[in-house]
């Protein structure tokens, strides 16, 4: 992980408002990660974007697909679904043994591992290594 970032917004603090973050995977792919909270009151809050051979998915605020490259098309829904609700009715559901877990312990670690490496890249201004 390579990370650059500081308190851009807030200057009298010491926490991290912006970032960017390199991820680069053992098969050779790369991910680009930007948060900000430095954006416009009108503008998008959220953005994903994923670019795959000839094919791209981008994700506006959780209210608009667009792909290019699938069988499916466009998507604009009546209101902004980020999943939350589905996330805890799955956490509901595990815990009375109905249904396994959409995110393993496995994966929950390695998530805040990538966190705890990227604040490291960003204090020591170097790459650093995940396993």
């Amino acid at each position: 992980v390579i990370a650059r970032g500081g308190a851009m917004s807030h200057k009298n603090t010491t926490v991290f408002d912006s970032c960017v973050v390199l991820l680069k995977f053992e098969n050779g792919s790369i991910a680009n990660l930007v948060y900000t909270d430095l954006n416009g009151p009108k503008m998008s809050k959220e953005r994903i974007e994923i670019y795959s051979g000839d094919s791209a998915i981008i994700i506006d605020d959780f209210i608009r697909l667009n792909t290019s490259g699938f069988d499916f098309g466009n998507l604009l829904l009546s209101k902004q679904d980020k999943g939350h609700k589905n996330e805890l009715e799955n956490i509901i559901q595990t815990n009375l043994g109905f249904k396994d877990p959409l995110v393993g312990v496995d994966d929950a670690m390695k998530s805040m591992e990538i966190v705890f490496k990227t604040i490291e890249s960003i204090k020591t201004n170097k790459p650093i290594q995940i396993n």
